[in-house]
């Protein structure tokens, strides 16, 4: 396993070997969740959030996923101000910045953290 820790406004997505994950602030519970809905493989991350944050509604399909029910598939994550650190089982993550529904930085910057 590997720690990994940045800035939390460095990055939006993580890709840790085949999976890919969005980060997602719930009213500052910070999470990184799986960016693939579990119902047909759809980009979740492209996702709208309901009103409360609560969950998070599949572009595709219009399904909603419990943040809660999507968090334990997602990677293990503290944040401490405006540092994240999480865990993967991967060696390297590539991290980066994407335009995302909700966010307001269009970044395209990719970086690879060690």
């Amino acid at each position: 396993m590997k720690i990994f820790t940045v800035g939390r406004h460095s990055f939006n997505r993580v890709r840790a070997g085949q999976v890919d994950y969005f980060a997602f602030d719930r009213n500052g519970s910070y999470a990184l969740l799986p960016s693939q809905c579990p119902h047909r493989g759809g980009p979740l991350h492209l996702g709208a959030a309901s009103a409360c944050k609560a969950k998070v509604v599949c572009p595709w399909h219009d399904n909603a996923y419990a943040v809660a029910r999507l968090a334990p598939k997602g990677l293990p994550v503290i944040r401490t101000g405006d540092t994240v650190s999480f865990v993967t089982r991967e060696d390297e993550a590539l991290l980066w910045n994407e335009f995302l529904p909700g966010v307001s930085s269009a970044a395209a910057s990719r970086e690879t953290s060690s």
